[in-house]
């Protein structure tokens, strides 16, 4: 299972491995630290799928460059390495990954920044509560039964 939260710890772990640049996660409106990348999410809706839960929520990845003065060409270079970065299936744990669907990149001179978008769409797996059951214990005797 995972949740908003956990896609967000992934990307902003995905981002500091990748570019090594300070990654702002909170509502910041002004003296934003460059170079930074800054996330934040919109849309969030939470409904279910029968018993699933379904979760999908619009993505926003901001890259604001080291000088608001120079820099511009390398602003293609960062979009092009988020869309390479954020390609196909993105693992959140041993049992759960994601894709960004629906990408989109912009460039703003003005501000020498790039915003980077997508819509993550999950729905995850119902799991029923076993009542007082340990999965370990009940594994463990499934084995010796097959032995």
């Amino acid at each position: 299972m995972a949740d908003v939260g956990d896609i967000l710890t992934k990307v902003t772990d995905m981002l500091q491995y990748t570019f090594n640049i300070e990654v702002i996660d909170k509502d910041i409106e002004e003296d934003i630290p460059r170079p930074a990348f800054v996330i934040d999410t919109d849309d969030i809706t939470k409904d279910k799928f029968g018993l699933m839960d379904h979760i999908s929520f619009r993505l926003h990845v901001y890259y604001f460059a080291p000088s608001i003065h120079s820099g511009f060409a390398d602003l293609y270079g960062v979009l092009d390495d988020l869309m390479a970065l954020f390609a196909g299936h993105i693992k959140i744990n041993d049992t759960f990954n994601f894709t960004l669907e629906e990408q989109q990149g912009t460039i703003y001179r003005a501000d020498m920044a790039v915003e980077f978008a997508g819509f993550v769409d999950i729905v995850n797996p119902y799991i029923e509560d076993a009542e007082g059951v340990d999965m370990l214990d009940l594994d463990v005797e499934l084995n010796k039964e097959g032995e």
